[in-house]
């Protein structure tokens, strides 16, 4: 997730000066959105004529950039089938073992124990839905967008000096981050591509070198 990146590059500079360690935590809340105000403001809020939203959701903003680079609707379709796909065979294998369990409160509590988000199907199911953000003529579904969800993530950034010292093995090194600013309105997804070719550009810093 973006956001999330975000979020964990920021402590980079001050873990780097000092031996020692710091956290980042971040949370993607999109079932309840937006959860600036409470249910019953956002009911009155949203009844309003003159609250109207002028920004550009992400799945809008990903039918446009489809668009714009020629992206089928046939190519988005089968991608998400072989994400999805991906996505069901690694959690077979037991790939995702960072996956921590979340229970649920609420009438009909429950645990979730795995990412209930994964939806294998077929392109021939895929065809037959209908444009979700530009209608009638977009190309981006329910099927081929991300899905709404909530998740959360943690992890603990901190020197090598100070992980090996303290018995933490490293499960991966950052080596470094850039942050680049876009055009919201043509431009909103295509920071991470900007991002990658500066930092590939960098000595040292070759698709060979690094890994994820």
């Amino acid at each position: 997730m973006v956001s999330g990146t975000v979020y964990e590059s920021k402590p980079l500079p001050w873990s780097r000066r000092r031996s020692y360690r710091t956290r980042s935590l971040t949370h993607h809340l999109l079932s309840d959105v937006p959860i600036r105000y409470n249910r019953k403001a956002r009911k009155a809020i949203l009844g309003m004529n003159k609250a109207k939203d002028l920004l550009l959701n992400s799945g809008h903003s990903g039918d446009r950039l489809a668009a714009a680079f020629n992206v089928s609707r046939r190519e988005q379709d089968e991608f998400a089938i072989r994400s999805h796909t991906l996505a069901s065979e690694a959690a077979k294998n037991g790939k995702f073992t960072d996956v921590v369990p979340v229970f649920l409160d609420g009438k009909k509590p429950k645990t979730i124990k795995e990412d209930n988000g994964i939806r294998v199907s077929t392109i021939e199911k895929l065809s037959t839905l209908k444009p979700a953000f530009v209608k009638p003529h977009g190309t981006v579904t329910a099927a081929n967008a991300s899905y709404l969800t909530d998740g959360a993530s943690a992890a603990l950034i901190m020197t090598e000096e100070y992980a090996l010292e303290n018995g933490f093995k490293p499960k991966a090194y950052l080596r470094d981050y850039l942050y680049v600013a876009q055009d919201t309105k043509d431009q909103l997804l295509l920071s991470p591509a900007y991002v990658i070719l500066k930092l590939l550009d960098k000595p040292g810093h070759g698709v060979g070198v690094l890994k994820l």
